[in-house]
């Protein structure tokens, strides 16, 4: 579940509200400090994981889940073991020693 849709939710977004202060006035001035990138969504990424870790660090002892970024990180691997894993059997069934 992604943080919008988290805060968004029932009894959360009224917490939210009560507790994180917008702040005030119209947006409609210069940007003083344009972005520097164009990747918008790594941007907010980073914004969502930066929100998770202060939430984590404020509700000590939450029930926290894995993270994108670690599930990620076996969804790329799993397939790089199989792999090792293949060719390792093919080395040692085909006799040959490399």
């Amino acid at each position: 579940m992604g943080v919008k849709s988290f805060i968004t939710q029932h009894p959360f977004h009224e917490k939210f509200k009560s507790t994180i202060t917008r702040p005030n006035g119209k947006l409609d001035k210069p940007i003083l400090a344009p972005p520097l990138t164009s990747h918008y969504q790594l941007v907010g990424i980073a914004f969502d994981y930066l929100l998770r870790f202060h939430l984590e660090r404020i509700n000590v002892g939450s029930k926290t889940s894995a993270w994108a970024a670690e599930e990620g990180v076996t969804f790329l691997l799993d397939p790089l073991e199989e792999s090792s894993d293949q060719y390792e059997k093919s080395k040692t069934s085909s006799g040959s020693s490399a």
